[in-house]
């Protein structure tokens, strides 16, 4: 005879405000990993940033052959909305670091 075992349930409260999520497609060196870039992103100061994902990585014709694009998913939330122009300040401050951690540009394609 099986033996059940109850599992604690875990309650989580909801966010009163929703998240916002963006994406960007940087281009780097095809010798940059994934988890370098997700630690800069992590590292940019942003306080808002609740998550961040890779969903993409391309390399091919259209990026150069020693080159890759690495597209990133990006979370904020806070305890209030925010705004456009908030997120993206947040979004340009990851990209320049990025650009200087890891002579990263921003795709724009």
């Amino acid at each position: 005879m099986l033996e059940r075992q109850r599992t604690p349930v875990v309650y989580q409260q909801f966010h009163k405000f929703p998240s916002v999520e963006r994406d960007i497609a940087v281009i780097v060196g095809s010798d940059v990993l994934a988890g370098s870039l997700i630690n800069a992103v992590k590292q940019s100061g942003n306080k808002h940033l609740r998550e961040v994902d890779i969903f993409d990585v391309y390399s091919g014709e259209n990026v150069g052959s020693d080159k890759k694009s690495v597209g990133i998913k990006l979370v904020f939330s806070a305890d209030y909305v925010l705004t456009d122009e908030e997120i993206n300040r947040m979004v340009d401050k990851i990209v320049r670091n990025l650009e200087s951690t890891h002579q990263a540009k921003l795709r724009d394609e």
